[in-house]
């Protein structure tokens, strides 16, 4: 992962179709300008409607969410440590840099491998690396907390904490090799989830959940564009492939306005749904600042703007808009 000085998109919740459950039909061809994913599996799309792989697959979201995001994530708190091993002297005040919540990111990814049956066993095998070497690092980091707050490494010159740093650094870097799997999994398996009720949403006329999906649909592919975004965001390249999906989504965002406007006349709750829309409108506006300036800073206020989006539609999810 060479995205370490860089925000992490997080990643959508799972939700279960609500049509066709048990079979294994490919997702129905709903339009040619919405976004759709080339090489879909058939194991994915059997997935799709497997209600154990729909619990595997939000739990290992919440895991995959909690491990990667924010300053207290694990490539944030990498680099971090390195800085760290390298620079730490006994006549310091050190402070040990940790997870902000590693425990509940392997909770989530034991409760997903827990969970009997499901046709994910390529994610299963994923992330079960990526959880031994979390609970070694999280037993280094209970090990270590009071032996920094307490200032014992001023009793034994550093010895402890500079013995245990190169394991360290190790279980960091396996537990990040091993979230670049999952993350590629992960959005496999989402893709095929998304698309599938794309079709269904618009059979059923429900152009509301239909735009709201393709736009974050299509704000995931602009956010793929720049997967790697120390090289990208200074490829020309990568803003033709980019200009073309914002122009899409610009589209799609301004239809679930008007199904957001419509459903708002009929007295619908819709604040979820127009926090989206902020967010993604937000997220184009990002982008055009990253055209202009091609920084990691406007990357991740891209990446930012994305997330926000991202728990605005997992609440509208709870709340049951997205059946």
């Amino acid at each position: 992962m060479k995205r370490t000085s860089f925000a992490i998109p997080v990643v959508l919740a799972i939700v279960m179709s609500t049509a066709g459950c048990g079979k294994t039909d490919k997702p129905a061809a709903y339009d040619d300008k919405t976004p759709q994913s080339a090489g879909i599996s058939e194991k994915q799309i059997t997935a799709s409607t497997d209600q154990a792989s729909a619990e595997k697959l939000n739990a290992y979201t919440q895991g995959y969410n909690i491990m990667m995001r924010g300053a207290g994530g694990v490539s944030a708190t990498y680099k971090q440590m390195q800085k760290f091993a390298d620079w730490a002297k006994v006549e310091d005040n050190l402070i040990l840099p940790v997870m902000s919540d590693l425990s509940g990111a392997l909770d989530s990814f034991n409760k997903g491998l827990a969970i009997s049956g499901g046709r994910v066993d390529d994610l299963d095998m994923a992330v079960k690396p990526v959880v031994e070497a979390g609970e070694k690092l999280l037993a280094q980091q209970k090990e270590l907390e009071p032996y920094f707050k307490s200032k014992a490494y001023k009793d034994d010159h550093l010895a402890k904490g500079k013995a245990a740093f190169p394991e360290m650094l190790a279980n960091y870097e396996a537990i990040i090799a091993g979230m670049d799997k999952v993350d590629m999994l992960l959005t496999g398996y989402q893709r095929v989830n998304v698309e599938k009720r794309l079709a269904e949403f618009k059979k059923k006329g429900d152009m509301l959940r239909f735009h709201t999906e393709e736009s974050m649909l299509l704000a995931q592919d602009l956010l793929g564009v720049f997967k790697d975004p120390e090289k990208s965001v200074k490829s020309a390249e990568s803003y033709v492939k980019a200009d073309e999906i914002v122009a899409r989504l610009e589209a799609s965002l301004k239809a679930q306005r008007k199904a957001i406007d419509k459903e708002k006349g009929k007295g619908a709750h819709v604040g979820m749904y127009e926090s989206i829309n902020g967010n993604l409108m937000g997220l184009i506006e990002s982008y055009h600042d990253l055209r202009q300036k091609k920084t990691g800073y406007a990357y991740n206020n891209m990446t930012k703007r994305y997330n926000y989006a991202v728990d605005s539609y997992n609440r509208a999810t709870r709340l049951g808009r997205s059946s």
